[in-house]
């Protein structure tokens, strides 16, 4: 479907199999790259800035809409719960790992 995108994870952005380059957290004037551990060690979110707001994709930082309130796979839940207010005191949208986005209640 994109036969021209590298890939960021939590080491760096590859391109095919090789390691371009290590990330930089503001990836572009638009987009920053953020740590978020906590349902594994090497989770990260992007907080992307739109006409309508910050959002923030996060994966499994949240599943569903403030859900779930315990996380039995967490690897680390306090560093879950450090990544979950994070998200939401820098954005205004979540897009979580298992729902529909969802607006932050400020």
């Amino acid at each position: 479907m994109f036969p021209n995108a590298k890939t960021v994870e939590y080491f760096g952005i590859w391109d095919e199999d090789k390691e371009e380059a290590p990330w930089k957290e503001n990836f572009t004037k638009d987009i920053r790259i953020i740590r978020t551990p906590g349902h594994s060690i090497d989770s990260l979110s992007l907080l992307v800035n739109t006409k309508n707001g910050v959002v923030a994709i996060c994966g499994d930082v949240f599943w569903k809409e403030y859900s779930p309130e315990n996380d039995t796979y967490a690897t680390t839940p306090a560093e879950l719960k450090k990544s979950r207010e994070l998200i939401l005191k820098n954005s205004d949208f979540v897009i979580p790992g298992h729902g529909k986005m969802f607006a932050v209640r400020k």
